[in-house]
């Protein structure tokens, strides 16, 4: 298999974007993994009372801030669409599906970031043999951005992003814009610089 050239200032955007990618790929991932995305508290309390994020909802004592229960979605059933304290909820099935489909598209995006990453190290190392494959790794994060974005749209129907897990999430996507940007410029100098040399 051929390797194509690279030029030092290609693979030192590609690496750049592919450490981008990995960030991104942390952040996304504590960010959907962890219960803070939404929070609310009691009136007069110093503590919050609820917590929740697409798949779990917490409830804690408003005087001591201790935590006293938590439920996870299990079937078609999110606990945040039958527990939240301050959201009008006007249909369950409407929440509970999109309270699903935002999950889904938030681990979908997580999973593009990953291919992402690995094929912006192999484009950096010169791996793809044809020109058109170094856009490969530019259209994986486009992908993982589309995905995220989709997915923090339709969770916000319901849940309110007010929280450092919602904001690590957030982080994540835009780290992965900063990685589909770096990675898309190494890969146009590399795919012409192997167009220039046939």
């Amino acid at each position: 298999m051929a390797r194509t050239a690279a030029d030092k200032i290609s693979k030192i955007l590609a690496f750049v974007a592919a450490a981008f990618g990995f960030v991104a790929l942390i952040l996304a991932c504590v960010g959907m993994g962890t219960v803070q995305w939404y929070q609310y508290a009691a009136p007069n309390s110093n503590y919050i009372s609820a917590s929740a994020n697409l798949f779990t909802f917490c409830t804690y004592n408003p005087t001591t801030g201790d935590k006293i229960s938590c439920s996870s979605r299990s079937g078609n059933s999110n606990p945040f669409c039958t527990n939240v304290p301050s959201t009008a909820i006007a249909s369950q099935d409407d929440c509970n599906n999109r309270m699903r489909n935002a999950s889904g598209l938030g681990i979908v995006g997580i999973i593009f970031i990953a291919f992402g990453v690995v094929a912006t190290i192999l484009m950096a190392l010169g791996i793809f043999s044809e020109w058109f494959l170094n856009f490969i790794p530019g259209v994986l994060f486009f992908l993982a951005s589309l995905f995220m974005l989709a997915g923090i749209a339709e969770g916000s129907r319901y849940l309110t992003y007010n929280a450092y897990s919602a904001n690590l999430y957030e982080a994540g996507h835009l780290f992965t814009i900063l990685a589909l940007l770096l990675s898309s410029l190494a890969g146009g100098r590399i795919a012409y610089a192997c167009k220039s040399s046939t």
